[in-house]
């Protein structure tokens, strides 16, 4: 999977690796103004990825859709979590228009990233030869949920 490209990540806490015990956030290095361009950034690395997934040319396996699926947003989702534990305790009118801004650009990334036709189909072909794929039960929940996901969405609709 790619990492962010932007060189930024040296001046952006939230575009660097957690270095803290147990991947824990660094309040004390992190600003305001440094969500926005971790979301702009952290979604351009999960379309990059999510590129890489619909554009293999190898059949979808497990492995290389619904794992890396999972894994695509990774940092991304780092991000929102801490976005949203600023925005649960120390919220403010900063805050609020960083959560309506970035509200947007992960709606529409989301939006985007369900209504794939190329992804769906991958999603969907593994999803259709599960009886015949040995998964493990966390492997075999995942995919259901994944699976799930794309279908309370919408995407298995004409």
């Amino acid at each position: 999977m790619t990492a962010p490209s932007d060189n930024s990540s040296q001046n952006n806490p939230l575009l660097a690796p957690f270095t803290l015990p147990h991947g824990a956030f660094p309040f004390d290095k992190v600003k305001a103004e440094h969500f926005l361009p971790a979301f702009t950034a952290t979604i351009a690395e999960a379309e990059q990825n999510i590129a890489e997934i619909k554009n293999n040319p190898a059949a979808p396996t497990f492995e290389n859709t619904i794992e890396a699926l999972e894994f695509s947003g990774e940092t991304l989702g780092r991000t929102r979590h801490f976005f949203d534990v600023i925005a649960i305790t120390g919220r403010n009118d900063e805050i609020t228009k960083i959560e309506e801004k970035s509200n947007k650009l992960v709606t529409k990334y989301e939006s985007d990233l369900y209504m794939d036709a190329a992804l769906v189909a991958r999603v969907k072909a593994v999803h259709d030869q599960r009886d015949m794929l040995k998964l493990t039960q966390e492997q075999n929940m995942l995919l259901r949920n994944t699976y799930r996901d794309f279908v309370d969405s919408g995407a298995m609709l004409d």
